[in-house]
């Protein structure tokens, strides 16, 4: 033993040991050197092909040119600055009560229904039921306990006509974070609550008759909705899209029932016209892309972020091992990124639009998995597969939003069309110079007038086989039929069942 320990600390084993973890350390500095040098030529591949193709992972540049208030639906009063965590917060405070609350605590509020895609009108007693004391007072009464919203309201009417809508401050206006999808964003809580009043006094003012209430609540909606896809992010483009649908349940129900004059029907066209759902599409994956790659990237960098940063990206304490990572690994992450959201989304979109996104986006999965299951590939992918957007899922609600939305403008150009000539016309060419294509087949949507004097209008859906404007509801819970799952295999239709 005596002489084994002399032999481990020899002048000659202690060279061999010292040899040994110098070799050790320059084999992993020239690993990592390699790492570096690979995951940085990575990025820089991309970055120059996407710049090739118009293309920029620049987050600042992506961002909307600032407009004059005069011109901003949001920058009126009650709505000015609610974007900025600190500033807006009073003026967020003062929305309280578009926040409905029931009149029984714990009790959750009922649902607004989706009476444009079910063809199922909102039955408004379990509202009036939860939010009205004497609930024989109907619609009227709901509407009385709405009234302390009418100021507001009266402001935001006053500026309809605005050309556009984006919340303040604008986003050049805003100091970005090191984490960019770290982004404060509390406007998107307060508009859900508006959304939801505005479309609860929508049904409620149609069934007592009140035409200008039914008609400015639902275009104000429309311009919450607007404002939302104008942000440069993911959650604008879904937030926009559930806005959307709430806005088309209101224009059905008003269609149905025939409230308003060909002027109203008009008005209420155009503010659906202002809604582009494509661009905010096209604006949403450029900046969430560039959100990605530039929060991987931050990475490396990570020793100057504040506790409130790390926070938001590990959860709660104090992890930093995320800094051990080869810079290499972490520009191969956002390599890795890059392609995959360019080849398999942005460049799909470019040429094909929502469906040929949609359709890309099954690739993206596989590719995806191919790279968790590669013990190799796996230190230059993790963070990326972590980070990609749920591509399929996205466009498909995007594609039925966007359904919903002409189905709805066509909707008040019928109903204008109706109020004129006393009937709907034979096909659709007689509405004029309106834009009414079916993204699943890019051709004009399938239109017939029906028995009982209406009219049936309807998209073939996600599994593009024309079933002659039949739906299929769940028949159980009609109202919750998965229209946008890829195991739906009805029409989308928009009508007026007896």
């Amino acid at each position: 033993m005596k002489s084994f320990l002399h032999h481990l600390w020899s002048k000659r084993a202690v060279r061999g040991l010292a040899w040994s973890l110098v070799t050790l350390v320059t084999l992993a500095v020239l690993t990592v050197q390699i790492v570096n040098r690979s995951g940085s030529r990575a990025l820089s591949k991309i970055r120059a092909e996407l710049n090739e193709e118009g293309e920029t992972l620049d987050f600042a540049q992506l961002l909307p040119d600032s407009i004059p208030d005069s011109e901003n639906f949001c920058a009126v009063p009650a709505l000015h600055g609610i974007a900025d965590e600190e500033a807006g917060k009073s003026a967020r405070e003062a929305l309280a009560p578009f926040d409905l609350k029931t009149r029984t605590e714990g009790e959750t509020l009922p649902a607004l229904g989706n009476s444009a895609q079910t063809g199922i009108p909102t039955d408004l007693a379990p509202w009036i039921e939860s939010l009205v004391k004497n609930p024989d007072g109907g619609a009227n009464a709901l509407l009385e306990i709405l009234s302390d919203q009418e100021p507001v309201l009266a402001e935001f009417a006053d500026a309809l006509d605005r050309p556009e809508a984006r919340w303040t401050p604008q986003w050049r206006e805003r100091e970005l974070p090191a984490i960019l999808f770290a982004i404060s964003l509390p406007q998107y809580n307060t508009s859900q609550n508006l959304a939801r009043s505005l479309a609860l006094r929508t049904l409620a003012a149609a069934e007592v008759g009140d035409v200008q209430t039914a008609h400015e609540s639902v275009r104000i909606l429309l311009r919450l909705a607007e404002a939302n896809s104008q942000d440069p992010c993911l959650i604008g483009l879904l937030v926009t899209s559930s806005h959307t649908s709430l806005a088309a349940n209101g224009v059905w129900t008003l269609c149905r029932d025939r409230v308003g004059s060909p002027e109203d029907f008009g008005r209420l066209e155009t503010s659906l016209g202002r809604l582009n759902l494509t661009e905010a599409t096209g604006q949403a994956w450029r900046t969430e892309l560039a959100a990605g790659v530039s929060t991987i990237e931050s990475l490396g960098n990570s020793s100057k972020w504040s506790q409130a940063e790390w926070e938001f990206l590990l959860g709660s304490g104090d992890i930093r091992n995320v800094g051990l990572i080869p810079r290499g690994w972490l520009f191969q992450n956002a390599a890795t990124l890059a392609e995959l959201q360019w080849r398999h989304g942005l460049k799909p979109f470019r040429e094909g639009g929502l469906v040929a996104m949609q359709e890309a986006s099954g690739e993206m999965e596989k590719e995806i998995l191919k790279l968790r299951d590669s013990p190799l590939k796996w230190p230059g992918s993790f963070l990326a597969t972590m980070i990609l957007p749920a591509t399929a899922a996205t466009t498909t609600n995007v594609i039925h939003t966007e359904v919903l939305l002409t189905q709805a403008r066509v909707a008040c150009a019928l109903e204008r069309f109706h109020l004129t000539h006393r009937q709907y016309p034979g096909n659709l060419s007689e509405l004029g110079n309106l834009s009414m294509a079916d993204p699943w087949t890019g051709e004009t949507m399938q239109y017939e007038k029906t028995p009982g004097g209406r009219y049936r209008l309807w998209s073939v859906g996600p599994d593009r086989v024309d079933d002659g404007g039949q739906r299929i509801l769940d028949p159980d819970h009609p109202e919750k039929t998965r229209f946008r799952s890829k195991d739906y295999l009805g029409d989308w239709v928009w009508d007026y069942p007896e």
